[in-house]
């Protein structure tokens, strides 16, 4: 695209077709403010650093015989945007708070949401990256928002403001958690039998056995059996799958 960005200005490699064996040759290249030559091989190839060029850059190039005659030659233009992007994002949030909890964890996007220090320039954009995945994030004026996906962990999200040659901005990064889980509630077994006794004295005592194991404590029991009484006790725990042994003594 002749476009080259503050990263790859440093090594742009270029080639200089129909060189003769015996020529050699020196390119200039120049932004009206810096000046660098590079010289070329002898298969044509050349590579040179434009780090700090800015703007549209031309190129000339001068090829020496073997006689020492020289020619000259007019190169192409590219342009150097190796300007990074000046606008800065803060307030960065993960899930409104930074905190993932048992109930956003279920969901397959997580929300990043911030602010700009500064309006974005034309062809600029929100990156939002989690876990080497980059996202474009939506803007209205100096707010954004990205839908991410939900992470498993803990760990850091990073935003950055990239123009459109590919220079990103100073990188703003948010932490965030991940709430425990809530343990769901045990599910009890439900034991409901019916007693009474006679009174020896006072109100006989009794415990209930399942599987060998005493649930409940030692229980007592007013119902007189000699009058007909009776009274229902229900008793809870985790008796385990199956049948289950039972007994009273």
């Amino acid at each position: 695209d002749h476009v080259v960005n503050a990263v790859e200005a440093k090594a742009v490699a270029f080639r200089v077709a129909s060189l003769g064996l015996t020529e050699t040759a020196v390119a200039t290249f120049t932004d009206g403010t810096y000046v660098k030559t590079a010289t070329i091989a002898a298969n044509g190839l050349g590579a040179v650093d434009l780090s700090g060029f800015n703007g549209s850059v031309g190129s000339s190039l001068v090829v020496t015989g073997s006689d020492g005659t020289t020619r000259s030659v007019t190169g192409t233009t590219i342009v150097a945007d190796t300007v990074a992007p000046l606008a800065k994002a803060s307030l960065v949030h993960v899930a409104g708070d930074g905190i993932i909890d048992a109930t956003e964890a279920q969901s397959a996007t997580m929300p990043v949401t911030g602010t700009l220090s500064a309006a974005l320039g034309a062809g600029d954009q929100v990156v939002v990256s989690l876990n080497g995945v980059d996202t474009l994030a939506s803007v209205s004026g100096t707010s954004f928002t990205a839908a991410v996906a939900t992470p498993i962990g803990a760990g850091t999200v990073t935003v950055s403001v990239v123009d459109a040659a590919g220079n990103a901005g100073a990188a703003t990064s948010a932490a965030y958690t991940v709430a425990a889980p809530v343990p769901s509630p045990a599910i009890l077994d439900t034991l409901v039998f019916r007693v009474s006794g006679d009174s020896y004295q006072g109100n006989p005592h009794f415990q209930v056995l399942v599987d060998g194991h005493q649930i409940g404590g030692t229980l007592t029991t007013s119902a007189s059996h000699a009058a007909g009484q009776t009274q229902d006790i229900t008793l809870t725990g985790q008796f385990g799958t199956g049948a289950d042994r039972k007994s009273v003594q």
